[in-house]
């Protein structure tokens, strides 16, 4: 995470960036500073800031802000495509580890004896992520960038890859799994209209939804440390608590070894209200719907947009499962999805393609090669 903050940081001082931010980001920066303000009043409230604060910083404040950093640099569409494909080969390099794990290969994992098999204990998919839902999101991902073509890769394997892809969804047992295979599916009507596809993915979503409902061996709604019942009942212990939260880092700590110690609640609005509270669950809301609206708006920049439209909605389902927006790689996908989707939208195919003035940034001027070039041109 630090790399890639200073890898931006870098490229922002050597490189000359966008005079001006995109107006699809500006709401976004607001809602950042807003909720920077909320946690340091929260601090303010509740005692110094520990370990604990600056770790849900970093999911809260600093992921949000690398949109921002990386929206005012410049990229071309050789470099998109590299980034999309190298998600999709990552994707792809966790499956043969699925099997594996099946086999206790590498020994138990936090998720062995999660499923139930006519009375055979098995455990659910992580690949190299440590949490079957984080793989599902990361794999839904990679399909979102098969399907819609911002990954270079050839027609004729792009359905196997869909497929292997979909079978590693269906091994991570996600509650999540029906709804995000119907999602997959529409998206994939929309993109090729192929009616046969759109049914191959119904069918998936049966299949997920039978065997992630009926062979866990947990609750509902996920049960791990904290259950959402006793978070529930923290969070509106008494007035503060349900407006201002028992401080953020609350959940994140240091064990006496000195090695940080996280207790994850399984639901993303849940485990925020019991760090901030309400204030903190409305203000964060406001940076995921910014962040989703500086993607509806940049949804014309081609493939890229597109696909990271789709996941920012998917990344929505996960909301009562997982705390799905401190979730890596799968949250800072999206944040970065939302600086590449508003960097690239005033450059797409479709903008080139109504002249080069369409494609500077508001406030840029063409230079005056690029003047005398098009002068020259309608003589």
């Amino acid at each position: 995470m630090l790399a890639l903050a200073a890898f931006i940081a870098l490229r922002l001082l050597r490189e000359r960036p966008r005079r001006h931010l995109a107006a699809a980001l500006r709401p976004l920066l607001a809602a950042v500073v807003a909720m920077a303000l909320v946690m340091l009043a929260a601090a303010a409230l509740v005692g110094a800031p520990d370990v604990g604060f600056f770790v849900s910083a970093r999911y809260y404040v600093l992921y949000p802000l690398l949109a921002v950093g990386i929206a005012l640099l410049r990229w071309d569409s050789g470099q998109l495509e590299r980034i999309a494909g190298l998600v999709v080969l990552l994707a792809l390099l966790q499956l043969p580890l699925l099997p594996l794990e099946f086999a206790e290969a590498f020994g138990p994992t936090a998720y062995a004896g999660s499923i139930d098999i006519f009375g055979l204990l098995q455990p659910r998919a992580i690949g190299t992520l440590g949490n079957p839902n984080n793989l599902s999101i990361f794999l839904a991902l990679a399909v979102l960038l098969v399907i819609t073509g911002a990954a270079p890769v050839p027609e004729r394997w792009s359905l196997p890859i869909v497929a292997a892809l979909a079978t590693g969804l269906l091994l991570t047992f996600s509650k999540a799994n029906a709804a995000v295979f119907l999602i997959l599916g529409a998206a994939h009507w929309f993109e090729r209209r192929d009616g046969r596809v759109a049914a191959a993915w119904g069918v998936g979503a049966a299949v997920a939804a039978a065997t992630s409902f009926g062979l866990r061996t947990d609750a509902v709604l996920g049960q791990r440390g904290d259950t959402s019942a006793d978070a529930a009942a923290e969070w509106s212990s008494d007035a503060s608590t349900f407006l201002f939260g028992n401080g953020f880092g609350r959940f994140a700590g240091l064990d006496d070894a000195g090695d940080l110690d996280i207790t994850v609640i399984d639901n993303m609005v849940l485990a925020l209200g019991v760090e901030g509270g309400l204030a903190a669950v409305l203000v964060f809301a406001a940076v995921v719907a910014a962040g989703l609206w500086a993607l509806w708006r940049s949804r014309a920049g081609g493939a890229l947009g597109r696909a990271a439209l789709v996941y920012g909605g998917l990344l929505l389902v996960y909301v009562p499962l997982a705390v799905v927006f401190r979730l890596v790689p799968g949250a800072l996908a999206f944040w970065l999805l939302v600086g590449l989707a508003a960097a690239t939208a005033s450059t797409s195919p479709r903008a080139e393609g109504v002249g080069r003035e369409a494609a500077l940034v508001p406030g840029e001027q063409p230079g005056p090669a690029e003047g005398a070039e098009r002068r020259q041109g309608q003589r």
